[in-house]
Parts: C-alpha cells; structure tokens; sequence
C-alpha cells in the first residue's frame, strides 16, 4: 500500500516534470526561432546573442552567446538569468543582434499552450509547434519591421514622431 508520503512525493515528482517540459519546449522554440532569424538574415550565428538579465531582472546587463547555454555548459548560468518566467505563464527573453555599429535588442514574450507557441514582439504570433511556414512567417515579420523602424526612424525623429 502507497504512504500519503509517497503520493506527496509521486505528485510533486509529476509536477516537477510538467515545469522541466515546459522550459525544455520553449527553449526548444527558442533556439528555432534563432536559427530562423541568422537563416533569413544571412548572417553567422554569433551575431545573434541571448541577453542575459541583470540580478534585479530589470534591464539587461551581461551577454552571453547561446552555445553557451545549449552546450555542455547550459547548467552554468540559472536559467532564470537568461528567461524569466512570469505567474501567467509567459516566457521572457531578449536576443541581441550584432550589427556594424551598434546592436539591435528584440524582446519577446512566449508561452505554450497545449501544442501551440504565442510570441510576442511588438505584434502577437502564433505557431503551432513543427510548423516550419509559420515559424518562417514569424521570422520574416520580424525581419521587415527592424528593416522598417531603421528605413523610417530618422524621419520619425525630425516629424517629432514616437519610435522604439
């Protein structure tokens, strides 16, 4: 016959799991989406950095490459240094991409729900989870508004209109 302990300790366990899947699945989708942008980019993979958060998760202060964290060091830094997790359910989590003078810091929230992926940055998309096209759509969104908001930001300016 089970104790109470052991159901305590059985049902802790499952919930243990369900959290590790979770962070396993969005840091899946992480890395794909990163993948996408380098890919449509035509650019080397170190020029897409993660941004690590400060101590107080405020800001962002120390960068780290990603073959950091999906290598054989991705128990080094906490993961909650690199993505924080929010009560409704929501990932948060910053890329860096280097360009010739200066960067450009993209900031995303994420969250699944059952097999599908709700990103946002600046819009809301969604991707159910294997479908290449919609990750490709994503991507190509993102990609044209940064091309966008650079084509468009100094005129912005001297109109006195708001930007990012």
């Amino acid at each position: 016959m089970i104790t109470k302990y052991e159901q305590l300790k059985n049902a802790q366990n499952k919930d243990i799991a369900l959290w590790d899947d979770y962070e396993m699945d969005c840091k899946g989708f992480i890395a794909n989406l990163r993948e996408a942008l380098f890919k449509e980019l035509d650019c080397r993979s170190e020029h897409i950095e993660w941004v690590r958060y400060a101590n107080d998760l405020k800001a962002p202060d120390l960068y780290t490459k990603w073959d950091e964290f999906m290598g054989s060091t991705i128990r080094k830094f906490p993961i909650h240094r690199t993505m924080v997790l929010y009560n409704n359910g929501f990932w948060s989590f910053t890329f860096k991409i280097i360009l010739n003078d200066g960067s450009l810091i993209l900031r995303f929230k994420l969250k699944k729900v059952e097999s599908t992926y709700h990103l946002y940055h600046e819009n809301e998309y969604t991707v159910v989870e294997g479908d290449e096209e919609q990750m490709q759509n994503v991507v190509e969104s993102i990609v044209g508004g940064s091309i966008s908001y650079f084509q468009t930001r100094f005129d912005n300016f001297i109109k006195g209109l708001v930007f990012r």
